[in-house]
């Protein structure tokens, strides 16, 4: 099991990297993989510090700490519902992003913001075979909302309203317990 949960959480780290840091839970589904009853609350906290310096045709001054720090939730359960067949409810934050360049520093973005928020609930069902290879199946209803301010470009800002929508993932995973091999791969589909 620690060799599983160290594989994901460094799959889970190269994603987010990859994912313009949007990507804040990496969607996980590993829940369902558990034995019998199970349920988890999962917490983070961020405190981050991204800056950096104009090119000097900008006025080349530096920008300030421009990332809020955040924290998130996350929720799991899942049951058995016979010997092959899994049922699993999850909540997490996908994706987020709070920018706010600080006012006061010369630097050409200041006053700056943008904030992305996510809510997803997803109900995942697995369907166990007897030669170790699973198929799952499920639905996911996702909320949205954003908002950016962008006092340089001619004081531009938007605000979007909550929208949210439904979408699907389908997977099929592979496991080798003896050796905690797990191999799954999962579509989630776009919202």
């Amino acid at each position: 099991m620690t060799r599983i949960l160290t594989t994901a959480v460094a799959l889970a780290a190269a994603t987010q990297a990859q994912a313009g840091a949007l990507d804040r839970s990496g969607q996980s589904i590993a829940a369902i993989f558990e034995s019998g009853t199970y349920a988890e609350l999962s917490f983070g906290s961020v405190a981050a510090t991204v800056q950096g310096t104009a090119e000097p045709a900008l006025g080349g001054f530096g920008s300030g700490d421009m990332v809020a720090d955040h924290s998130q939730v996350g929720l799991a359960f899942k049951t058995d519902l016979s010997d092959s067949l899994s049922l699993g409810l999850i909540y997490d934050q996908p994706f987020g992003a709070d920018v706010a360049y600080p006012t006061g520093t010369g630097y050409y973005a200041q006053g700056t913001t943008a904030r992305l928020t996510t809510d997803a609930l997803t109900l995942v069902a697995r369907y166990r075979l007897p030669s170790n290879i699973s198929f799952l199946g499920g639905i996911r209803y996702q909320s949205f909302a954003a908002s950016a301010a962008i006092p340089f470009v001619a004081d531009y800002s938007v605000t979007g309203d909550r929208d949210s929508s439904f979408g699907y993932l389908v997977g099929v995973a592979y496991e080798k317990p003896e050796i905690a091999l797990r191999v799954a791969l999962t579509y989630n589909s776009a919202i």
